[in-house]
């Protein structure tokens, strides 16, 4: 599934943007790491729709201009939790050491009650993460 994304500078949505948490798997990095990442929202109602940025983060834009995303859902004991990767594959993007792959990937929480919509990586979330990285992500990618 391939999202034709284009690049929206900071300074033509800051009236109706906010920060989310997310979780950078990334080329130049041993480990991951959380970071805050624009998301454009449709207004300033909470429940609206929320567009997140993530093409600041994933490099070489000029070699893969695409972003894919897949929803991933995790089931554990008490609940379910779905999270929305963002990530380019081609040949030619550099090898990631932390996932033996190539390029980088933004993992970002999906909502419960709106699977269309991100929100914010709650504490533990970043430990699911990782884990469905490192044990599913692998195998399930296109």
């Amino acid at each position: 599934m391939v999202n034709q994304r284009t690049f929206i500078p900071p300074s033509a949505y800051q009236v109706n943007s906010i920060f989310l948490r997310g979780r950078l798997y990334s080329v130049g990095s041993a480990s991951p790491r959380n970071l805050s990442i624009y998301t454009h929202c449709t207004s300033s109602n909470p429940q609206a729709a929320r567009y997140p940025c993530v093409e600041n983060y994933l490099d070489y834009p000029q070699l893969q201009p695409y972003v894919h995303d897949i929803n991933v859902r995790i089931q554990t004991r008490r609940s379910t939790t779905v999270f929305r990767i963002f990530f380019k594959r081609h040949v030619h993007l550099p090898h990631n050491p932390t996932l033996c792959m190539r390029g980088n990937i933004v993992v970002m929480r999906v909502a419960s009650k709106c699977r269309e919509f991100v929100v914010n990586m709650r504490g533990r979330d970043a430990w699911l993460a990782d884990t469905m990285i490192k044990r599913y992500i692998l195998l399930k990618l296109p």
